[in-house]
């Protein structure tokens, strides 16, 4: 399966599927670990695959890859082996919302409502606009190169005003962010203790 099957993410983002090459601790599917065990990502609106492999095949072999949406809407993808297009199986969506470049609200009441994009770089650098005063806290993941497994570094906690929000983080726990890739996780907190809804993006710190 995927995991998670279903994601919410906004216009501009880039969502990364990651397959380590092998499927548990034994066997599965009557294949024995190191031998094939195939899985990929098939889109069905545009017929495009993803894989470790130019053409889009399935292979063993770990693999990670990409893909921008800029464009709202449902984008439905399963596995060629183990799903198959009407849903069933090994299959998932992608729902983008907003438009490219945009700052959707990912929340909605007395809670602050906290949109914003991030980029890398040499440092990350957050535009975060919120709906009032608030404290903005997040948990920054980094992904092993190796096994394309998220670890824990550090949080990050800044003061945000009502309104747009430009921020720079060149260090996190105490140590500079290294070259790779990272996961941001954050809600805006108000004075009242209220919390937006949690806004993920992701991002990458080049060399």
């Amino acid at each position: 399966m995927y995991a998670p099957a279903a994601l919410t993410v906004a216009a501009g983002d880039s969502v990364t599927w990651s397959y380590n090459g092998m499927d548990g601790q034994t066997g599965l599917y009557g294949i024995p670990l190191g031998a094939r065990a195939p899985h990929n990502v098939h889109f069905m609106q545009d017929n495009a695959k993803l894989s470790g492999n130019a053409d889009g095949s399935p292979l063993a072999a770990a693999w990670s890859n990409s893909r921008t949406f800029a464009d709202a809407g449902t984008f439905r993808y399963y596995c060629d082996v183990h799903g198959a297009p009407d849903g069933s199986g090994m299959a998932g969506t992608v729902t983008v919302t907003g438009a490219a470049g945009a700052m959707t609200p990912v929340a909605q009441g007395g809670a602050p409502i906290l949109s914003g994009r991030v980029s890398g770089g040499t440092s990350l650098r957050l535009v975060l606009k919120s709906s009032e005063a608030a404290t903005f806290r997040a948990v920054v993941q980094q992904r092993s190169k190796s096994t394309g497994r998220l670890r824990r570094i550090g949080t990050i906690r800044r003061t945000l005003q009502a309104g747009t929000n430009r921020l720079r983080v060149r260090t996190v726990a105490g140590k500079n962010l290294t070259a790779g890739r990272y996961r941001l996780v954050g809600r805006a907190i108000d004075s009242d203790g209220q919390k937006s809804a949690s806004l993920t993006r992701a991002f990458t710190i080049g060399s």
